[in-house]
Order: C-alpha cells, then structure tokens, then sequence
C-alpha cells in the first residue's frame, strides 16, 4: 500500500478506501491494513519537524510565499497569477539552490543495484550582494544497475536518507516490506561498501537523523562513515552516534543552537502567513507541537530508533507518547475523508488543511500553469462548495459569496486587488 507526506502541507495520504482510524491500528496494527504506510510516512512527518533540514524547508516556502506578496506590491499592474521573477534580495534563490544542491534525486528508482564509488564536486552558490557567496559539496553515488546491466549515477542526499530512515523504522514493525533499492536502502548499500562493521539498523536511523540536523546532511553522513572506518570506530549507544558525527561539525551545542534558531524563524513565518484571528487556534498548535518537537529533540534525540521494534511491539511506548504530545498531521484517504488526531492538550478547533490553500497558491505563482487547488477533492468529500474554478482558476474563487481555503488566504494578504 503506498502513501505520501506533503511537508509543506503538513499532509499525509494513504492509499486506502478504509478511514484512517489511529486509535484502532493502537489496538491491532495488522488488522489495519494501512498501519505499515501510516507508520513510514508518520516517520517523514516527525522529520519535517524535528530536524533542522525539515524545519527549514518549510520555511523557505513560507519565506517564498510572503516574497511573493512584497512583490505583487511592487510590481506595476500586475494580474495574480502571472509570473512574477523572484529576486535574491534575502538570499531566497540561493536558499533554494543549496536545497536542491543537498537534497538529491528523488526520481531515480533502481530495483537492484550494487555500489561502486561516490565522488563529490564543489558549486559555488551565488549569495546577494551583502552576504559572501556558498561553497558547499554536492554528491553523487555510481551504481550499476543489475536489472539494466548498466551504471547509474545518483545524486546522494537529505532525501535517501530521509527515505531509508522511513523504510527501516517500518521493516523493524513490517520485516515483509519490499520497497526499490534506490532510494530507500541506498544508505545501506553505501555502508556495506564503506564500513560494513557498522550494520545495526538502530544505529544506522540514529546516524541519518544526526546528519538531517546539518545543512548539508550527504556530506556530515559520508564524512562520518569514513572517519568511522579511518578510526576502526563503533559506538556502545545511540547516544554515541551523535556525538561522534557533531564532533567534527562544532559539537551537540552548535547543532541545537541552529535547530532553535530555525524552529523559531519557522514559527514566526508561520504566525505571519496566518495572521488573522480566524486562524489563531491553527498558529496555537503549531507553536505547540513544535515546542513538544523541540523537547523531544533535546530530551530524547535518539527516539527515531525507539519508534517500533519488532512484529509483536509495532507501537512501543515512545511512538504513543508522540502521538499523545504531537499527534498527527492532516491525514486522508482515497476518499479524501480527511482525519487528524491533535495532541491531548489541544482541546479546541483546528483547520489544519490551510497550510495545503498556500502551497496551491504558492504552486499558482511558481509555473505558468493554471494547477487547480489541492484541497479540491477534499472539499467535495467533505460537503464544501466548489466549482469550475477550483480545477482551473481557484484564485477567482475570492470573488465568491461563499469564500473557500484558497480565497481565504488571498483575501487575508490583501490580493483581492490583483485578481481580475
């Protein structure tokens, strides 16, 4: 059964007609038949928020939305949602260029494989003119492709490891899970070559998360498996993970440091975009679950590799403290029924489908395509009034008596103007 989790949505979909029932799959996991997916993909949500690499792709898409706006301002005559070229006033398309840079290739899909060498190459990111330019390494790991009797070539990054992290946490609970070589256990395939000593899957997810923790997560993993192997290196805990891998990179203390200071810019951007008294139970919880985030990371950082442990303990005992203290992100399924179980603290309303309104405005003034807005189906199941528009232009939907998500937000910034 597949699934997805949009981070910059905070959604996550499985490929189920059943609803998304949380609490039943607690009580018999594999009588649900969506708990295997539900599990990999609630492991990419607790990345989007409990990592620095996670955190701050968000923020840059709320740091692009509101660009976005200060340039419609700025731009005569303009007509939503016509393009507009983005500048690098505040570093944004460098920002953006250093998470394409990192983040590798999420195409490429190889069945079998076998490893034959990474090599690395230096870019130079062009900053503005007030801040000195990025020199950062990008990676690539040579494969040959079994299936093909060919090599390959992929570019190595935060999404491999993000992908093996998911996979490994759900094989622990779902050993008959069989997912593509690449991407899902490159990161061992890499191992195995390098440093094959260092096989213990706990470890192996510890070392994946301490690595998302840093701005270029391909080059702090590889460095640390080399050093790993230079030094004949294995570590007697979880704990010992990271403080192995931060030690070349400034130590534990640089590492949360940076992780509160993007959790921060991300809360604030956050209240930003959703400024308005209607949404302020939304920024209520937002700012909540990600203090409850920011505890774990501190208080528990190897938690990943605790999440569940074999077949007969598929939710252990850290997985149902998360879900009591961070609960779920908005959740739906092939009905587009759409669920959410909020922390046991929260007990007040919370809409949390806007987040999905911006990023199909932001996906409207990114390509000159008309893409409809991504909370159509939703909407329908749920009995809220759409039409023509929603499919091919949903920025006129603000002109409606009855006004939906979409129009919602262009009406909060003030774009009504721009929209003719």
């Amino acid at each position: 059964m597949s699934g997805y989790y949009k981070p910059n949505c905070f959604e996550l979909k499985i490929d189920t007609f059943s609803d998304i029932d949380i609490a039943k799959s607690i009580k018999d996991p594999n009588d649900c038949t969506y708990t295997s997916t539900f599990i990999h993909e609630y492991v990419h949500f607790l990345q989007s928020l409990t990592t620095t690499t996670g955190l701050y792709h968000f923020f840059l898409d709320m740091k692009e939305f509101i660009h976005y706006k200060t340039l419609m301002y700025k731009t005569d005559g303009y007509i939503f949602p016509n393009q507009i070229k983005l500048n690098n006033d505040y570093n944004l398309l460098a920002n953006r260029e250093i998470i394409v840079a990192t983040y590798g290739d999420n195409q490429i899909k190889i069945e079998n494989s076998k490893f034959i060498n990474y090599t690395h190459s230096e870019l130079t990111i062009k900053s503005n003119d007030v801040t000195p330019d990025v020199k950062l390494n990008k990676y690539e790991v040579n494969l040959f492709d079994d299936i093909k009797s060919e090599k390959i070539k992929v570019h190595f990054g935060t999404f491999h490891l993000k992908e093996y992290m998911a996979y490994a946490i759900q094989r622990k609970g779902f050993p008959e899970t069989l997912l593509d070589e690449v991407p899902y256990k490159l990161v061992e395939l890499i191992i195995k070559s390098i440093y094959p000593n260092f096989d213990n899957v706990d470890y192996i997810i510890a070392l994946c998360d301490a690595s998302l923790m840093y701005d270029n997560p391909a080059k702090l993993f590889l460095e640390s498996i080399e050093r790993m192997k230079k030094e004949n290196w294995l570590p007697q805990n979880i704990d010992d993970i990271y403080e192995f891998s931060y030690f070349s990179i400034g130590g534990s203390e640089v590492i949360i440091d940076y992780y509160e200071m993007v959790l921060q810019n991300t809360s604030l951007s956050f209240k930003g975009i959703f400024d308005g008294e209607y949404f302020q139970n939304n920024v209520k919880w937002f700012e909540y679950i990600l203090s409850q985030a920011e505890k774990l990371r501190k208080l528990n950082r190897g938690f990943f590799s605790e999440l569940t442990e074999s077949t007969d303990k598929i939710y252990t005992k850290t997985f149902i403290k998360i879900l009591n203290t961070i609960g779920t992100p908005f959740m739906l399924n092939n009905n587009f029924n759409g669920s959410m179980v909020l922390p046991d603290e929260i007990n007040y309303d919370v809409k949390p489908f806007y987040p999905s309104a911006v990023f199909s405005i932001l996906r409207n003034l990114r390509s000159p395509h008309n893409y409809g807005c991504a909370l159509k189906n939703f909407c329908d199941a749920s009995g809220i009034e759409t039409n023509d528009n929603c499919i091919n232009s949903p920025w006129l939907r603000i002109k409606d008596d009855m006004i939906c998500s979409y129009g919602h937000i262009l009406a909060l910034h003030g774009l009504k103007e721009f929209i003719k």
